[in-house]
């Protein structure tokens, strides 16, 4: 951490040096073109300023949800849950392939007017063709072995605590997108897609072996589809929120036990920072070593209840 501190709260200071502590880059508070951006009497460290007028100006590498899966999961929300033969039906082969050769090289795409089943189709391959499928190899054959397992509750236990077991980026993704396949299914009047379809098209992209040539794929498809039929009819994760891609071994829980103060002091942070706090934060694989009330200046922590009242180590 280099600059000089002088002339902000005794707060401020803190803040700022923790926040270097863990690796986010800050320079002196100071009006001007120093890449700050001032707010109200106070000064906010780049990292978290606006930018072109947007909020969350943030790097797209906060979870294990890549940019291809989480824009063509959005498009067939929008116009696609319906469609006859949504994830089924081939897209333009050629399109297909130019999309992903782009995602490939970071360019992320408007799909708002690709046709719906090349988006499909686009999503498709991504899981097709990972290098590494999302259940990992190292796991394949402790995922099959669960369908040797006959009672019900202790077979899903293990395919969960297997899922458990996989690295957090995996989980993010397979977290995603078992929640979109799921509803895709609620509308398989419509779609012709039930959740039996769609764990037959999922599961050999989910779970396979290196070097796995047809026979033996041919020979472990059953247990494969059945094992995806467990993550998809049981819920495999607990505490995370279908809505949240985050794994909740990410978020930032260094919040005051006290529920009600606790949301307060969200608040505070959302009206002061805007709406990229939290992602920065995780951003910086949390910061455990940081209260949440002390990214806070001093102008805005007395206006919690309590006004400058210490929280201690529960703060």
């Amino acid at each position: 951490f280099g600059g000089s501190l002088v002339g902000h709260t005794v707060c401020e200071r803190q803040t700022l040096r923790n926040l270097a502590s863990v690796g986010v880059p800050t320079r002196p508070l100071t009006n001007g073109s120093t890449g700050r951006c001032c707010v109200g009497n106070s000064t906010l460290p780049s990292r978290f300023s606006m930018a072109s007028g947007k909020k969350g100006n943030v790097d797209e590498d906060l979870t294990g949800i890549p940019p291809l899966v989480e824009d063509c999961i959005a498009q067939i929300r929008e116009r696609g849950l319906q469609e006859d033969g949504i994830l089924r039906v081939s897209g333009s082969a050629a399109q297909i392939k130019d999309l992903q050769n782009l995602y490939r090289k970071g360019k992320r795409q408007d799909l708002s007017n690709v046709y719906i089943h090349t988006v499909g189709g686009v999503l498709k391959n991504y899981f097709r063709d990972m290098e590494k499928p999302i259940l990992t190899f190292e796991a394949y054959d402790d995922f099959l072995q669960t369908n040797r397992i006959k009672e019900e509750s202790e077979k899903v236990a293990k395919v969960r605590s297997l899922v458990a077991a996989l690295p957090i980026e995996n989980q993010e993704l397979l977290h995603k997108i078992i929640i979109f396949i799921l509803e895709v299914s609620k509308f398989s009047e419509e779609n012709q897609m039930p959740l039996q379809n769609l764990a037959m098209m999922f599961g050999p992209t989910f779970l396979r072996k290196k070097d796995q040539d047809r026979a033996e794929l041919l020979k472990d498809l059953n247990d494969v589809i059945a094992v995806t039929n467990v993550m998809l009819l049981h819920p495999m994760f607990e505490n995370w929120p279908d809505d949240q891609d985050l794994h909740p071994a990410r978020t930032f829980s260094n919040f005051p036990e006290d529920e009600e103060r606790a949301k307060k002091v969200r608040k505070a942070l959302d009206d002061w920072y805007g709406e990229i706090w939290e992602k920065e934060l995780l951003r910086m694989k949390r910061l455990g070593l940081v209260r949440a009330t002390s990214l806070l200046p001093m102008s805005e922590y007395s206006k919690l209840d309590g006004g400058a009242k210490k929280e201690g180590k529960k703060g």
